[in-house]
């Protein structure tokens, strides 16, 4: 099956040193291939996540195969309009692949790469390498932010159930939900468990 994000989104804020070709990037090249379908299975659940991953997959394989409407919506994005707190509201949502290289998805690969990859395991135990007229620091404070922006892009909801008013996943989703009857949604949350998430 074809991932929808490449090396190419780990730019800027995620920046993971990458090779010079797709094929020599092998660690997280793995890590798209896991912590994407894992993110997406959380967005839209299994059914409406295999449906897409079938349609994307057809689209790739044969150029005259055309993703289906909702499905181009959803992974390039697409305006929509949605009501808060009683009020319609027109945004753009910038889906899954964009020319800005931002997404949710990759925000998630990235926080759990780099978490997966703080240290080594040398069979005797966790290492890291040290290196000489440099300072290992901690990556908690990038993949917090890498974290919550995930989620800004993701959907939140607060206690009530209630979504936040950014132009989310969530939210696209919501306002086109006629499109969309399978959607099983997984709620997450800002800075939920990070400490125990990076340790």
């Amino acid at each position: 099956m074809a991932n929808i994000t490449d090396y190419t989104y780990f730019i800027n804020e995620i920046s993971i040193p990458i090779k010079s070709t797709a094929a020599l990037n092998g660690a997280i090249n793995d890590s798209i291939a896991l912590y994407e379908d894992e993110v997406l299975k959380k967005l839209l659940g299994y059914k409406l996540w295999k449906e897409m991953k079938a349609a994307y997959d057809a689209s790739v394989a044969t150029v005259s195969t055309p993703l289906p409407t909702k499905w181009d919506r959803f992974i390039n994005g697409a305006e929509f309009d949605y009501t808060i707190d009683g009020e319609t509201c027109t945004d753009k949502w910038i889906g899954i692949k964009n020319v800005e290289k931002r997404s949710f998805v990759a925000n998630y690969i990235y926080f759990f790469h780099r978490r997966n990859n703080v240290s080594q395991n040398s069979g005797v135990g966790e290492t890291i390498a040290i290196v000489e007229n440099s300072k290992i620091v901690s990556p908690y404070a990038k993949c917090v932010n890498a974290w919550n922006k995930m989620i800004d892009m993701y959907g939140e909801l607060d206690e009530c159930n209630n979504p936040s008013p950014n132009p989310s996943a969530y939210n696209f989703l919501l306002a086109n939900a006629s499109d969309y009857p399978d959607w099983k949604f997984t709620k997450m949350a800002k800075n939920l468990s990070l400490f125990s998430l990076l340790s």
